[in-house]
């Protein structure tokens, strides 16, 4: 875990734009323990699939994982 002195948010006007992350919780998981069980499985049945390790991106919007993109690891 790293310290978190800034996050990116959405905003209507500009599209995003940084805030600072409150002393409260700038060291605090941003995963639990729930969401990172349900990212390893779905990681390893991807890699399962394809035979080979990959270079998963994602994201978590709400309560569900989305799959952004996989591709083999090349180096």
């Amino acid at each position: 875990m790293g310290c978190k002195e800034t996050k990116v948010v959405a905003d209507e006007v500009q599209g995003v734009r940084k805030e600072a992350v409150v002393d409260t919780v700038r060291k605090a998981a941003v995963l639990s323990s729930v969401r990172i069980q349900t990212l390893v499985q779905t990681c390893q049945r991807i890699e399962a699939h394809f035979g080979t390790p990959q270079d998963i991106e994602w994201a978590f919007a709400g309560d569900d994982l989305w799959l952004l993109q996989s591709r083999p690891i090349t180096n």
